[in-house]
């Protein structure tokens, strides 16, 4: 039988379909592998986020080079803070007492992106005259280090901490003791996603700052009849930003409570009431064409009252107790701050933990000073 006659008789006499043969896969050609619902793609390189040095800093200083004489602080503001929080900002003068063209400019926390490598020659746009015109000055970072380093215990000489610790609570609540082993709530301030709450141990200007936003809501939207202001219903429903500083000599106790459930609070007693402090809405107005120097402290204003209508203050009678307090200062002998560990955007109890107790395991930042202040 001949070839072609026996390829005839396998096929039961149609013939080798060569449609559904395939032909060997080329050696110079990439194998591709099939896709389908069971085979996934392959996945692009992860991309690792660059870390620096500066990263780890409390706070990052940029050094600015040939600034024009009529350059205000808030020329300087505006034109930078569109990268991170600026606390300070100075324009050196001469030993004449004329401007030398040079100045400095801090972030805290440091910036998260490096702006600066970005530049062509150091050359940063400095805005002037509105949003009309700019001009390039030049810019370095700080690469001195000697103001990043820790603070030394007072109690334990070999033991170091960070100089700034911050923390992030689910919860701040202000009240007053009734009992040595309880408190009544007056006013509990509940984080939002995307609003601030914080929680910072300073232990170089030796104190606690806790910031936390307020949302006012008009009493008259909410049915209480008996609220008088010349106001119209709403107008003045607004969120303010407030802060409270603490020094560490006026700290009576700090107590650690654990509540279960991953939980846990810190419970601050005072002698007196904190200083509270309200955010300025308008930045630009804490700044002077004649001032050399800003810091972030401008732009806060000292607050004696926390109320829905600041107006009806001007013609209130002085008296310890105000009618329709929001948060009462008088009476906040109390701090009640709550952390959740096992949410998103909450830190973990570790970073809580370590200013009670070194990673040496010897008493935390907060312990030793408590007791430098007793």
């Amino acid at each position: 039988m001949k070839p072609w006659e026996l390829q005839l008789w396998r096929t039961n006499g149609r013939g080798m379909d060569h449609s559904k043969c395939q032909r060997p896969l080329s050696r110079r050609q990439p194998q591709q592998q099939p896709y389908g619902p069971s085979v996934r793609p392959p996945l692009p390189p992860a991309i690792l986020k660059p870390d620096y040095p500066w990263m780890k800093f409390p706070t990052l200083t940029i050094k600015l080079r040939n600034l024009h004489p009529k350059t205000t602080t808030w020329d300087i503001y505006r034109s930078f803070s569109k990268h991170g929080t600026i606390v300070y900002i100075e324009i050196f003068e001469g030993k004449s007492g004329s401007r030398d063209g040079n100045g400095k400019i801090k972030f805290s926390p440091p910036p998260l992106r490096q702006f600066w490598a970005e530049l062509q020659h150091d050359l940063y746009p400095i805005i002037v005259k509105g949003d009309a015109d700019f001009y390039n000055a030049r810019i370095e970072i700080d690469g001195s280090h000697r103001k990043h380093g820790q603070v030394q215990s007072p109690i334990h000489k070999s033991v170091f901490y960070d100089q700034q610790m911050k923390l992030i609570p689910s919860a701040l609540q202000f009240g007053v003791m009734i009992q040595p082993d309880s408190m009544m709530a007056m006013e509990t301030i509940t984080r939002v996603p995307g609003e601030e709450l914080s929680f910072v141990v300073d232990l170089v200007r030796k104190r606690i700052t806790a910031a936390f936003m307020v949302n006012f809501v008009d009493p008259r939207s909410q049915g209480d009849n008996r609220f008088l202001s010349k106001s119209g219903i709403k107008d003045l429903e607004r969120k303010n930003k407030f802060m409270f500083q603490i020094p560490f000599a006026q700290l009576k106790a700090i107590q650690r409570v654990e509540l279960g459930n991953s939980m846990m609070a810190l419970v601050i007693a005072l002698e007196s009431p904190p200083s509270f402090f309200r955010k300025r809405e308008d930045i630009e107005a804490s700044h002077s064409s004649e001032n050399m120097m800003w810091s972030d402290f401008d732009s806060w204003y000292r607050q004696t009252d926390i109320v829905f209508d600041p107006y009806r203050l001007q013609t209130a009678i002085v008296a310890l107790h105000k009618d329709k307090l929001v948060i009462d200062i008088g009476m906040c002998l109390i701090t009640w701050i709550r952390w959740l560990a096992l949410t998103d955007y909450h830190r973990s109890m570790d970073d809580i933990s370590i200013c009670f107790q070194s990673r040496q395991g010897k008493r935390g930042p907060l312990r030793d000073y408590e007791k430098r202040s007793e």
